[in-house]
């Protein structure tokens, strides 16, 4: 697409990327913005979705150049902080064959001034979309990730309302392979988010029509890839905090509302809440909180404690009435940790994750949960996060405005 507008711009000598800006909400900043985001320390992608090795998987040399050409043509302080990083880590690698041109054209024209990017963004809307956090840039930063949005094709899994954290590699992870379309990679119990009466979220399809018109009548028919929302997002420095809707991501059956929301105080402390609300005259099935670890865990019968071999995860549930940690080996590459919580009308799951650095866990924070007839006032190392319990389903310090 970059690359495209580009060479159209100088076929007709027309600014075509200020046109974009100036008409069209500056979708293709928008776009770049989420590149820069979407990249890990490590300069892999968040799996979001298929996800494949080599240089589709991360900036290597096929990306590192369109990258150039995207920050010249928005004149993005971002990009080209952005760029000094890849240039870091890859030198003049990250250029080869065909790809040197772009050296040519757009590197070696930089006059933007780098800028650190902010350290959170929403990629999307209230709509769809998700959200990425971290603690910092640098190459040992913590990185947090939330998606709940709708299905947009088959290469696209069934994992709203799953999150992902990195440190020094991925923590809480995103299924790492992709062999085929569709593969076990797609499936809900491969990925961070609920099982509800043992029931995987609804399947999707999205992609393959042969006319615009198909494509408008499956959008248009129940809904069928309307999967998650948005409901509220904020940075507030030291943490940042989102909430996505997604029970219509189950069948309308088993659940009628579906809220997770999701706190990372910076930089090793993530909080997960759930909000559960049975369909009318109904009490929720047995829920499966899942969470996906790189290695096998071990456990109190309580916590768990993972490692991907530099940097450390621990999980705990703050509200009782869950049953002790299952695990299971997956046909993923990944180690499948699940508390199980009986159903009622409504139903409120709270759960800590605290990261570090090496393979041993450090102190646990001290945490304890108040409820009140609007929120639930979570309090870690004597400071309370309040968690709304009604729409928007805001997340705020006590001291904060928001």
């Amino acid at each position: 697409c970059a690359l495209a507008l580009l060479a159209a711009g100088s076929a007709f000598e027309t600014d075509l990327v200020g046109a974009v800006r100036d008409d069209q909400d500056d979708w293709f900043r928008r776009h770049f913005e989420n590149l820069i985001h979407s990249t890990l320390p490590n300069m892999r992608y968040i799996p979001w979705g298929d996800l494949q090795s080599g240089p589709n998987g991360g900036v290597t040399y096929e990306m590192a150049g369109a990258i150039d050409a995207m920050t010249w043509a928005l004149q993005s302080p971002e990009g080209a902080h952005f760029s000094r990083r890849i240039a870091e880590h890859r030198g003049l690698r990250r250029f080869y064959g065909d790809t040197a041109v772009f050296y040519m054209l757009y590197t070696r024209r930089q006059k933007v001034r780098p800028q650190v990017p902010p350290t959170s963004f929403l990629a999307g809307n209230r709509q769809s979309g998700h959200f990425i956090a971290r603690s910092g840039w640098d190459d040992g930063a913590t990185v947090v990730a939330f998606r709940a949005t709708d299905h947009f094709g088959d290469h696209n899994h069934y994992d709203q309302g799953s999150f992902a954290i990195y440190r020094n590699g991925l923590l809480a992870v995103d299924p790492p392979i992709y062999r085929k379309i569709r593969g076990p990679q797609q499936r809900t119990d491969n990925h961070n988010t609920l099982l509800i009466g043992s029931t995987a979220q609804r399947p999707a399809r999205g992609q393959s029509f042969k006319t615009v018109e198909a494509f408008q009548e499956n959008l248009n028919a129940g809904k069928q890839l309307e999967t998650g929302d948005i409901l509220f997002s904020h940075d507030a420095g030291e943490w940042a905090a989102v909430a996505g809707q997604f029970a219509q991501a189950y069948e309308p059956e088993s659940v009628q509302s579906c809220v997770r929301q999701l706190l990372f105080v910076r930089p090793d402390k993530v909080v997960v809440v759930d909000q559960l609300v049975a369909p009318a005259g109904k009490t929720l099935p047995e829920v499966q909180w899942l969470l996906q670890v790189p290695e096998a865990p071990t456990s109190d019968g309580v916590a768990i404690e993972a490692s991907n071999g530099k940097s450390w995860l621990r999980c705990r549930p703050i509200m009782p009435g869950g049953s002790a940690p299952t695990v299971t080996e997956t046909d993923v590459n990944t180690h499948r940790v699940s508390y199980g919580y009986h159903g009622r009308e409504t139903l409120a799951l709270v759960h800590l994750l605290e990261v570090g650095d090496g393979t041993a866990a450090g102190r646990t924070a001290d945490v304890d949960v108040k409820r009140t007839d609007t929120s639930l006032n979570v309090t870690i190392d004597g400071t309370t996060y309040r968690f709304e319990t009604r729409r928007p389903f805001a997340v705020s310090g006590t001291d904060d405005s928001e």
